[in-house]
């Protein structure tokens, strides 16, 4: 299920996070190119002013940054439903990623299954 996806510049610093760091080759290659399609051209860089703070705090500014529109591959999603599935057994979702896929990317979102805690109720 290859998708195209209109992205933010605060949509495209999330994902970019969810790509695995390391894997085989033919997968490797694939992430090669979602990282190249979803990071930011030097001249992105310069005229929307993204900048990375000692902090590690990416800024931008807002009043010049364009949605980007973005193709993702079937191997693509592929993989970053497998990373975000991983990334939600180990209850690493951050509320500002949950609110990117909730709003951009369901389709990549796991099956909600009850926690124990809500269970107990």
């Amino acid at each position: 299920m290859s998708m195209k996806k209109s992205m933010g510049v605060m949509d495209r610093l999330l994902l970019l996070n969810v790509c695995p760091k390391e894997g085989n080759i033919v997968n490797m290659r694939t992430v090669k190119k979602m990282l190249d399609d979803i990071g930011f051209s030097d001249e992105e860089q310069r005229d929307w002013k993204i900048i990375t703070r000692p902090n590690g705090q990416v800024t931008w500014d807002n009043k010049v940054a364009k949605d980007k529109e973005v193709s993702f591959s079937d191997v693509a999603v592929t993989i970053l439903k497998s990373e975000i599935k991983k990334l939600d057994e180990q209850k690493k979702i951050s509320v500002q990623l949950i609110g990117v896929l909730l709003d951009k990317f369901p389709e990549l979102l796991p099956e909600e299954k009850p926690n124990e805690e809500s269970k107990n109720e």
